[in-house]
């Protein structure tokens, strides 16, 4: 019997590592961006208040942010200078935790901004805005844009573009220009933005699909790390329920011998 419960202990183990999700960390100063509260609200929506961590670009190292599996980084508005400073210092560290496996996402609607500023990985973020943007050619069908339109209005949609070899443009601007690409690296991969992304859902003004579109690029940034972060928990439960049962049944069926 002991045997038994042994086995069906180890099984139910296994299904609920397998069930964990992806740690996320959402980094930016101690105030957000643009003082809208569209990224705390997106992180919650996405993947549930409590099961991320808001860090500053003050605190994020000391408060072990490489040991997270994705991290978004914003550095829109009056943010812009500690997104600036922040990656200047930790420029070799964030390409070394993509290349390790790290999803990353950068993204920032600077306010100035030094224009060609260096995010590593051979990424520029530009200056120029735009209030309309569209899906980039042939990414009709990438998973971020699931039930979302083809096109969008917002004022401004974006406050920088991006430029760079090897990077796979997802969102133009109304000048054909990157305001949100991805790039493979090593490992891992990063998502670049130039977007007003704190913006997104919080607006009337704006394409009423906006907050649903933020969420799909935060739910890639979790994926991207980890394919299971938004399938918890029902189906671990279930799951664990049935190895359970069965469990149960081996040792009444052996005790009945």
């Amino acid at each position: 019997m002991k045997r038994y419960l042994a086995y069906c202990f180890a099984a139910i183990a296994a299904v609920s590592i397998t069930a964990q999700a992806a740690t996320i960390s959402y980094i930016t100063d101690s105030s957000e961006p643009w003082g809208q509260a569209g990224g705390v609200n997106g992180m919650n929506q996405v993947f549930g208040a409590g099961n991320w961590t808001r860090l500053t670009f003050a605190n994020a190292l000391a408060s072990g942010a490489y040991g997270y599996d994705a991290l978004y980084l914003d550095g829109g508005a009056a943010n812009t200078a500690g997104f600036q400073n922040f990656i200047n210092a930790n420029r070799a560290g964030l390409e070394s935790y993509v290349a390790n496996g790290g999803s990353l996402f950068l993204n920032a609607a600077r306010w100035g901004g030094l224009n060609g500023f260096d995010l590593g990985f051979g990424v520029r973020l530009n200056n120029g805005g735009s209030s309309v943007a569209h899906i980039a050619p042939g990414q009709a069908g990438n998973a971020i844009f699931v039930g979302t339109n083809s096109s969008w209005l917002g004022s401004s949609f974006s406050h920088d573009y991006l430029t760079g070899a090897g990077l796979t443009a997802l969102i133009n601007d109304g000048a054909e220009r990157a305001i949100l690409a991805e790039l493979s690296y090593g490992s891992g991969r990063v998502l670049f933005g130039g977007l007003t992304l704190a913006f997104f859902g919080q607006h009337g003004g704006w394409s009423a699909d906006t907050g649903l579109l933020r969420n799909n690029i935060l739910l890639s940034v979790g994926n991207a790390a980890n394919p299971l972060v938004n399938d918890v928990p029902e189906p671990a439960s279930a799951g664990l329920l049935g190895i359970a049962l069965l469990g149960l049944y081996l040792v009444r069926r052996r005790a009945t011998r």
